[in-house]
This record gives C-alpha cells, sequence and structure tokens, in this order.
C-alpha cells in the first residue's frame, strides 16, 4: 500500500503524510491502539528491546496529531 522511496521537499511534509497515512491505518483497524510519539537522541548501540523503548520514553513527547 505505502511502498517503495518517497521524496518530501520539508520536514513538515514528511510529517504530514505519514500523518495521514497513520490517521488511515487507525481508521480502518479493529483494535484499539494507544499512540505515544516521542522525539529522542540516537540511543546507544547493544539495547534491548525493553532498554530501546526506556530510551524512547526519556525523549520528549510529541502530539501525535498535532493542531
Amino acid at each position: 500500500m505505502y511502498r517503495g522511496v518517497h521524496e518530501y521537499e520539508t520536514l513538515d511534509e514528511l510529517l504530514a503524510d505519514v500523518q495521514a497515512k497513520f490517521a488511515a491505518f487507525l481508521a480502518t483497524a479493529t483494535d484499539t491502539y494507544e499512540v505515544e510519539t516521542f522525539a529522542y537522541a540516537p540511543p546507544p548501540f547493544g539495547l534491548t528491546c525493553q532498554e530501546f523503548m526506556e530510551h524512547c520514553r526519556k525523549g520528549q513527547k510529541m502530539p501525535v496529531f498535532p493542531s
């Protein structure tokens, strides 16, 4: 559905496209999702999945659908 390389002129254009695709996914999903997004620094090498999640949650929380 959303395969291939996509090029964007600006970061805002990229984020708007990702938001639109994500909103379309949620609208058709049968499960309820709790979504949180974070801006985070590059993680150290060799983290486990749990350590990576903890690293992400220490970052800045971002709105999923900013107005």
